[in-house]
């Protein structure tokens, strides 16, 4: 795997550690990024560094000696890149020329989390692969709320994408505003920079801290809807993980996360109106199950880390995947 991502805290990165172990019960995985100074230890994997090629660049020159000659054409079936790094592609294509490269796409209907796109170097292939993605949740955050919510329940749990240098708690961003503006009686749940905002009747009445993964967890497995304004940039994890819960999502059109919105686990909007005509639909318990039920048929996607592993054996063992 070459992942100029790997060990960092994106989606990318969390997919390119995902499909890594589901390849490494396949047989030997080795891992590179572009960085000086050898090996790092990083869990069930020890990266080996790669020198960049120069100014400008993240990976080494194709063509180039150094470290990239620890890519050994003999040892791999096939190569794992982030999306859309065409240097690497190239790197993979120089230093490995009979060994199929495989980018890590985005979300599809069918597929719904990562999928990998075959890239042979001369541009032959099978093509699109959808494999799934395993995104783990716990349950027992669905056994009890956050303990700091008290007795606020059906709410509404709403994800921010202010940056911190935009984010001022007692100054919801525009969605918010109109939602709970629109919805007074019905508790919004914001979550934003890592600080949950309870808004009833126009106010916030509690404020509290998002430590952990749990605690998000919990925040999402008891909301009547996530509403998700920034859904991440490849296939919106938190998206994900709130309908493996069975709580629908809301999501802007045309978002990494419109694929759920496809597959029927949400609704997707434009606008602001379309927003809270979103809202509205799921106070009806009866769209929110048709909802829950549509999610809960994606679960084989994202919530099967052995079907990960033999979709991954299978795109592997397609012609020209191996």
């Amino acid at each position: 795997m070459l992942s100029a991502a790997w060990g960092g805290g994106s989606e990318v990165a969390f997919a390119a550690r995902v499909l890594a172990g589901a390849a490494s019960r396949l047989g030997p995985v080795d891992v590179f990024g572009p960085w000086a100074g050898g090996r790092r230890a990083d869990g069930a994997f020890d990266p080996q560094g790669l020198s960049p090629g120069g100014p400008g660049r993240r990976w080494p020159l194709p063509d180039a000696a150094g470290d990239a000659a620890d890519l050994d054409p003999g040892a791999y079936r096939a190569v794992l890149v982030d999306g859309g790094d065409a240097e690497a592609v190239a790197l993979a294509a120089a230093r490995l020329p009979h060994v199929p490269v495989l980018g890590i796409g985005g979300a599809t209907v069918e597929g719904l989390a990562a999928t990998l796109d075959l890239v042979p170097a001369g541009g032959a292939g099978p093509g699109r692969l959808p494999v799934g993605l395993h995104v783990p949740v716990h349950a027992l955050a669905a056994e009890r709320p956050h303990l700091e919510l008290g007795p606020v329940g059906d709410y509404l749990l709403v994800l921010s994408a202010r940056p911190p240098p935009a984010a001022d708690p007692d100054l919801p961003c525009e969605e918010v505003a109109w939602l709970v503006a629109r919805y007074p009686r019905r508790p919004t749940v914001v979550v934003e920079n890592a600080v949950a905002s309870v808004w009833r009747s126009r106010s916030c009445v509690r404020r509290f801290g998002v430590h952990t993964r749990m605690d998000l967890w919990r925040l999402m497995a008891h909301a009547r809807a996530t509403v998700d304004l920034g859904p991440g940039p490849l296939f919106g994890r938190e998206c994900v993980e709130s309908v493996r819960y069975g709580v629908p999502v809301i999501v802007p059109a045309g978002s990494p996360a419109a694929a759920l919105i496809r597959a029927g686990a949400g609704l997707g909007y434009d606008t602001t109106a379309g927003l809270l005509d979103a809202v509205r639909r799921f106070h009806s318990d009866e769209a929110r199950d048709r909802a829950r039920r549509a999610g809960a048929a994606l679960e084989q996607w994202v919530g099967d880390p052995l079907g990960l592993v033999e979709r991954l054996a299978a795109a592997l063992d397609r012609p020209g995947g191996r």
